[in-house]
């Protein structure tokens, strides 16, 4: 918890972190709230059936329960992206990194699918799929810097095929 508190090691993330986490910590939480807040105001969308709100309560539940075992799987694991050579960084490959390399972004994906469905608004899905497309962009960039930069990260990669969802990405 150390790790991901410390403001002054947040200063040697790539440029490119440094930019994307603060616009996908943004992203996943008040344009949506905000856009569903005016959806609901104005009635925008036609009303959600209680099934799928249900159903986004679920996925929301799952994906965040996913991400957080990520989270406490990799003691690595970090709000920005840096090799951390000064504590001795290393690959997880266990718990649900067997399943994808970014189970962290995979978890918030699924959990924002739910949001959507939870909030009961199609005009969220602008919000989210701009959310989406920058955890896309930030996974992309991390993978390409661990195979650069972590020792043994290029054979994980062959291990584990899939960066987010099994048998797709």
């Amino acid at each position: 918890m150390a790790e991901r508190q410390n403001m002054e090691k947040a200063q040697s993330a790539k440029a490119w972190d440094k930019v994307l986490a603060p616009l996908m910590a943004l992203s996943v939480s008040f344009p949506l709230v905000i856009v569903s807040g005016l959806d609901h105001r104005y009635g925008w969308s036609p009303e959600f059936p209680l099934g799928l709100i249900v159903l986004g309560f679920l996925l929301t539940t799952l994906g965040y329960a996913f991400a957080t075992w990520a989270l406490i799987e990799n003691r690595f694991f970090s709000s920005v992206v840096r090799i951390q050579l000064d504590r001795g960084h290393v690959v997880c490959d266990s718990g649900p990194y067997r399943i994808v390399r970014h189970p962290g972004y995979a978890g918030n994906i699924v959990a924002l699918v739910g949001i959507v469905l939870a909030l009961s608004s199609m005009w969220t899905l602008i919000p989210a799929a701009v959310a989406l497309i920058i955890a896309v962009v930030r996974t992309v960039l991390e993978d390409q810097t661990l195979q650069e930069e972590l020792p043994g990260y290029r054979d994980y990669a062959r291990r584990v095929r899939y960066r987010l969802m099994p048998g797709v990405y």
